[in-house]
């Protein structure tokens, strides 16, 4: 069930949203907020009346706008993003963004019977967390999403999930496979998972 929850933490699922008594007011708030509401009634309204694949794509194009693929990225990294060329960097930031939209937009439609409650935010200059509380099957878990200010707008750049935290994650497996490999050979995995995820 963790593991469930936390792919729908991810790319911001359908679910129940109700807001703590102190409502929020500020951007980084909204955004989660709106963006889940948003996503709630594309899976409500079109789940069953459109081919899965196109009920993909319109989750795809209301969640992409939300995250920074390119902050990810170097953090998802850390101090392995500079290894890489400025060409690899971009690829990189495609292969990362494609990769997570083929892993998890399958389970989105399945997952509508999550609440989430808003429970705090808070922002230091450019950068913001927003907390939440996901009730599922009467088990609670906290969601944490972090924001950065990016051109003057909010976008996550990091969920966390019981404490653990997506960017931690994925920091571990591509370091591990960068030391082994190279940036190029993590370059090379990354496009032979997309290519096994759109055959299967």
């Amino acid at each position: 069930m963790k593991r469930l929850l936390f792919l729908f933490c991810l790319l911001n699922l359908a679910c129940a949203f109700s807001v703590s008594a102190k409502d929020l007011v500020t951007d980084p708030g909204k955004l989660v907020q709106t963006t889940v509401l948003q996503v709630r009634e594309t899976v409500k309204s079109k789940k069953s009346a459109i081919p899965l694949e196109e009920l993909d794509r319109l989750l795809e194009a209301q969640i992409r706008p939300v995250f920074s693929f390119n902050e990810m990225s170097k953090q998802s990294l850390g101090i392995h993003w500079t290894k890489g060329t400025s060409a690899e960097q971009d690829e990189f930031v495609n292969l990362f963004s494609n990769l997570l939209a083929r892993t998890y937009l399958a389970k989105i439609r399945d997952i509508d019977q999550t609440e989430m409650e808003m429970a705090s935010e808070s922002i230091d200059e450019e950068k913001a967390i927003v907390k939440t509380i996901a009730t599922s099957k009467g088990e609670d878990f906290s969601i944490d999403y972090r924001l950065r200010k990016e051109n003057g707008a909010w976008r996550v750049y990091d969920v966390i999930v019981e404490n653990v935290s997506i960017i931690s994650t994925y920091r571990s497996e591509f370091g591990e496979e960068i030391r082994k490999n190279q940036f190029s050979g993590l370059i090379s995995k990354l496009r032979d998972k997309i290519e096994k995820k759109q055959t299967s």
